[in-house]
């Protein structure tokens, strides 16, 4: 398995994975949203996906620099999802240790994420991996 930045062939793989997340999409609103991310890099936004070595995606992280007069830098982790089919196999460790190792290399803090109260598994692997749940949050939101 490689990890390796995403490129604009994975954009339907990576639409079945947010899918299977619980965002549903087309994949040209899929295909829409990454070439906005990659045309506007001022937020610093990376993506990477794992892909095996039949060239199948298992999975892909998001995640971008947050600074704030809260706390020092710290990496965002916005999406790391792992094909249902493929889960417990460590793919989603690497793509973290991937996160991790970025965040590390680029004087981070540390990695923050917000994952919903219903993920019990992701939770898990959070913890597992050295996260700790810090606290509960409402997800507050305007769209217009």
């Amino acid at each position: 398995m490689e990890i390796r930045e995403m490129q604009q062939q994975d954009e339907q793989s990576i639409n079945r994975l947010l899918n299977q997340l619980g965002y549903p999409m087309t994949v040209e609103e899929t295909a829409r949203r990454l070439t906005k991310i990659k045309k506007d890099k001022v937020n610093g936004t990376t993506i990477i996906v794992a892909e095996a070595s039949n060239g199948e995606i298992l999975g892909f992280a998001q995640w971008l620099v947050l600074d704030s007069l809260l706390f020092e830098p710290l990496t965002y982790l916005i999406a790391l999802v792992v094909d249902e089919n493929s889960r417990s196999k460590g793919i989603g460790s690497q793509l973290l240790q991937r996160v991790e190792d970025w965040s590390k290399d680029h004087g981070m803090d540390g990695v923050i994420l917000h994952s919903g109260v219903e993920r019990h598994k992701a939770h898990c692997f959070y913890e597992k991996s050295g996260y700790q749940i810090r606290k509960e949050q409402k997800n507050i939101l305007k769209l217009f």
